[in-house]
């Protein structure tokens, strides 16, 4: 690797540290070994270093790695320096303009719909400044290239690590600010240059959408530029177990296979292939200007340039003037996963790839020169290798960075990935062609879209199979996982640079496949060893709880407000203790924390019956739900009345709606019962409500009670605690959510109470184990 390689390693390394705040200051402590080093054995001479090279190998090793220490000592130097500058130059003056005060600016992103009903653009200031904006509905015909100016409140973008800094901040996006009235606009008769690929993007998307059917659109959208926001949940869900979602943002993958596609129109000419790096660069800024496309067409543009300056071409060198460049235009971008995992895959690309497909061609050596059918077979592997050798490589050190951040690691991902890439790009060179066919002749590109949907739904098909795969996803919450993922990178090192036979490999892999599934058995011996196990899974801000007995399976709402779905986390779950399917699905009301999750849960596993509250008969959630469950042939009881459930040793009491108003109050509460052990489970039910169920219900002594309305303040009240005396607590809430759940008044009424309480956002999913007289709780 080259210098260059080291320097901006240390650059990012810089970066990356003030962003997250780290104290910069104590790498000053490796550094003095390091400068001290390089000093004492740098040679004087050239015979000097020949000697020092064939006579003294340690020296030289210690040489080799004080120099490329140094090197990243410089970057990280110049990453300090830079970064100060960027501060100053920038974040400063956007941390000066903040209250209450006019916008004025030009639209320079068509305003998206969001989950609450509202609208967010971003608005370019007459300053030069970027500004992210939540407007009301009236913003909804505001079209790009406007000139804006209305009254609103301007906040600067936090510039620390966290979930704003990851989509706003590092993409160069300072200003946020929000209005609650309608817009001076000015329309412009000519658009800006500047808005030109937004525009095109715009078009063409609409195109696209015209081509292609209501399936496919939103994935063919999603593959050429970028755009998820079509994807449905389900897709979306599936797309990242099985992955591939990396096919939906533009990369490597998408800028190769285009400039393979127009270099064959130029004909291979050099002179043309020079001239194709502006087109790539427009298109990535059509893509929305993420450092992944910019990092693939500065790739793709070296490539290009090579012949005409006539170097050798070099991808670390060229992958690390890419990542130098996107930091000195914005040095947070370091903080977008995009960034990381789009370099982090090139870089495994580079590292291992060459060394898996000749470990996995090996073995095929002698039909070099073979004909007849041991030449077809040696071609055919020779393609497996190579798909499978690449996507290996990719995800070699994205991988921890996945589980890291996600929780989740696809084991599905390098067979997805052979099957159904090939078809993506091919869909995205098609989506490019019809998109802007159907601008002029859209009955043409209709019709010719239906050909190349095909390809879509194949994609599609291909991805919900394995996405909705149970086992096919790590948890990586789970230490035992990320013990075995580690065992896993051991055997592959081995593999990769040991002498490891191919009876040893198949053993090992064996071994492997043993280790994963040994988990499932125990936790399934668990269950039915267990009288009742009781699990308040953690969804975020929202409710799923999960009651098991040897025999009975019963899911009490799925709901939460993670980026995975409540439905998978159910699933999952269920599979990792060998269950396939729930015997019940109580939702206690239908409101988005209790049941988002509810399409993706039926998705995925089997259910036997629901119950939901009568008083959402009216609700248009109520209407999505039966038509779910009428394509799956799920029998529905709208409870009304108090209902007995008897399953095995499994009681449940349904106690029906009671209070009036919002739906919380209109919510189901189930008693559930297995021997003595009994656990009351609320909703999201008021004090009035709870008065309404100890004044006309027979309820015991409980040992658990499952936290009514994530713990707010009109809830799980001293008249409830003081009749049904609960032990133990579970407290479904999010982490820092908006909500201010749970609320401190109701911590200590619990905690006067005597109850013990324990919340997901600081445990994660809580487990309580009932076996006779025994409970454990983990």
């Amino acid at each position: 690797m080259r210098k260059l390689t080291w320097f901006a390693g240390g650059f990012a390394m810089m970066c990356l540290l003030l962003v997250l705040g780290a104290p910069v200051g104590y790498l000053v402590i490796p550094g003095v070994p390091l400068l001290l080093g390089w000093q004492k054995c740098q040679p004087k001479s050239r015979e000097d270093w020949v000697e020092l090279r064939g006579c003294h190998p340690r020296r030289y090793f210690v040489w080799q790695v004080c120099r490329r220490g140094m090197t990243v000592a410089a970057g990280c130097v110049a990453g300090l320096c830079w970064f100060s500058i960027y501060y100053y130059m920038v974040c400063l003056p956007a941390q000066a303009c903040v209250g209450e005060q006019t916008i004025s600016g030009t639209v320079i992103s068509q305003p998206q719909m969001t989950t609450t009903g509202s609208y967010s653009l971003v608005v370019r200031l007459d300053g030069g400044a970027d500004l992210r904006l939540n407007a009301p509905e009236s913003w909804q015909d505001v079209q790009l290239g406007d000139h804006v100016q209305v009254e609103g409140q301007v906040e600067h973008a936090p510039f620390t690590y966290g979930d704003e800094l990851l989509y706003f901040t590092a993409k160069g996006v300072f200003l946020m600010a929000s209005c609650d009235q309608a817009p001076t606009v000015e329309r412009p008769r000519v658009l800006p240059w500047a808005e030109w690929p937004a525009w095109v993007a715009q078009r063409l998307k609409e195109g696209v959408e015209t081509a292609f059917d209501q399936t496919v659109a939103p994935m063919a959208v999603a593959v050429t530029l970028g755009d998820k926001t079509g994807l449905s949940d389900g897709a979306y869900q599936d797309m990242t177990r099985a992955g591939v979602l990396h096919a939906a943002v533009v990369s490597g993958l998408h800028i190769s296979f285009l400039v393979g596609v127009l270099t064959l129109c130029c004909r291979g000419s050099r002179r043309w292939g020079i001239a194709l790096i502006p087109v790539l660069f427009f298109y990535a800024f059509m893509a929305g200007a993420t450092p992944s496309a910019f990092r693939a067409v500065w790739m793709q543009g070296t490539v290009l340039a090579v012949p005409w300056v006539r170097r050798e071409q070099d991808s670390p060198s060229a992958l690390a003037l890419a990542l130098l460049v996107l930091l000195m235009f914005n040095p947070y971008s370091v903080a977008s996963v995009g960034l990381q995992l789009s370099f982090l895959s090139v870089m495994g690309i580079l590292l291992i790839t060459g060394r898996i497909y000749t470990r996995m061609t090996k073995p095929l050596e002698d039909w070099k020169n073979r004909t007849g059918w041991r030449r077809l077979v040696r071609r055919g592997w020779q393609w497996v290798s190579a798909s499978i050798s690449a996507s290996l490589g990719a995800m070699a050190l994205t991988t921890p960075l996945c589980g890291f951040l996600f929780g989740q690691v696809s084991l599905v991902a390098p067979l997805v990935n052979i099957l159904v890439l090939w078809a993506l790009t091919a869909l995205m060179v098609c989506a490019l062609g019809l998109g802007f066919l159907a601008l002029c002749l859209p009955g043409v590109a209709t019709l010719l879209g239906q050909g190349a949907g095909v390809l879509g739904h194949y994609a599609l098909w291909v991805i919900h199979q394995f996405g909705t795969l149970p086992h096919g996803v790590l948890d990586m919450n789970n230490p035992y996982h990320v013990i075995w993922l580690v065992g896993v990178y051991a055997v592959g090192g081995l593999v990769l640079w040991g002498s490891v036979r191919t009876v040893q490999m198949v053993l090992a892999g064996g071994g492997l496949a043993a280790a994963l599934a040994l988990p499932v058995g125990l936790s399934a011996l668990t269950v039915a060893q267990s009288d009742l196990m009781v699990v308040g899974l953690d969804v975020g801000q929202g409710s799923s709880t999960l009651l098991l007995t040897g025999d009975a399976t019963v899911l009490v709402d799925c709901g939460g407000s993670l980026s995975t779905s409540a439905g998978d986390i159910a699933a999952d779950y269920l599979n990792s203790v060998g269950r396939d399917g729930v015997d019940v699905l109580l939702l206690t009301h239908l409101d988005e924390d209790h049941f988002n999750g509810v399409e993706r849960l039926l998705d995925r596993i089997e259910v036997g019956q629901v119950l939901v509250p009568d008083s959402d008969l009216d609700q248009e959630q109520a209407q999505t739900l039966e038509g779910w469950l009428e394509e799956r042939d799920i029998p529905c009881q709208w409870v009304g009345d108090e209902t007995e459930l008897a399953l095995e040793t499994l009681n449940i009491r349904v106690i029906p709606p009671l209070g009036s108003g919002t739906t919380n109050e209109e919510g189901l509460s189930a008693l559930c019962t297995v021997n003595d052990f009994d656990v009351l489970i609320t909703g999201d039910a008021d004090s009035y409500v709870e008065h309404m169920i100890v004044r006309y219900f027979v309820i015991p002594n409980i040992e658990l009670l499952v936290v009514g309305h994530h713990g707010s303040a009109d809830s799980t009240g001293t008249e409830l605690l003081g009749w049904a005396r609960p032990e133990l607590g579970i407290l479904s809430v999010g982490e820092d959510n908006p909500y201010g759940h749970p609320d401190d008044e109701t911590l200590e009424r619990l905690h006067r109470s005597g109850v013990e309480v324990h919340r997901t956002d600081l445990e994660g999913t809580v487990t309580v184990v009932v076996q006779g007289d025994q409970v454990g709780i983990w």
